[in-house]
């Protein structure tokens, strides 16, 4: 069986109407935004600005000069980062600085409402006696960086912290995770 196909041009066509209506588009894109840019109301100057902001308070409403200074910025950190570090640190099959990092790491995670820390003792390896101390979801796509044992002041029971090194790939790194071992 055979099929006679007409013979037709496969090329573009001759006329450049792409060509027109891509520079059409961007002369009317180019059209409004400058129009918009002239339509648009300036920008107070700086000095009106700067004058508004050094409006002494008992100028203002007793109620908005009542605002000015009341509700402190929060700091960008949360309360944990502020924890200081402990004041004996034992590193076991660790360098010093990753000692100190997995420490820093496990000391982030700590409620606010656990006692001062006394005492870190850090180690090179993970405190993982069944899925619910080390998480699958925690262990993809992670080195482990090791465990921290975190005493405190108080005498109240220590806890255990886990730490990897969290990533994406092979290539990525997103910095330490850490988490509370539940079982220790």
């Amino acid at each position: 069986m055979t099929f006679e196909v007409p013979v037709s041009a496969v090329s573009r066509s001759r006329t450049p109407r792409g060509v027109f209506v891509v520079a059409a588009v961007s002369a009317v894109i180019v059209v409004g935004a400058a129009v918009a840019a002239f339509a648009a109301p300036s920008p107070p100057s700086l000095g009106a600005a700067a004058a508004a902001r050094a409006t002494p308070a008992a100028s203002l409403p007793p109620a908005l000069a009542a605002l000015i200074g009341a509700a402190p910025t929060p700091p960008f950190e949360p309360a944990g980062f502020n924890r200081p570090l402990p004041t004996q640190i034992d590193c076991h099959l660790v360098t010093a600085d990753q000692c100190h990092r997995l420490v820093r790491a496990a000391l982030r995670i700590l409620p606010d409402e656990l006692p001062k820390v006394g005492r870190a003792e850090a180690w090179g390896s993970l405190v993982c006696n069944d899925n619910f101390d080390c998480p699958a979801d925690y262990l993809r796509d992670a080195d482990p960086a090791g465990s921290v044992v975190v005493a405190f002041v108080d005498g109240s029971s220590a806890v255990t912290v886990n730490v990897v090194d969290w990533g994406y790939g092979t290539a990525v790194r997103l910095g330490l995770r850490a988490w509370l071992v539940p079982t220790s």
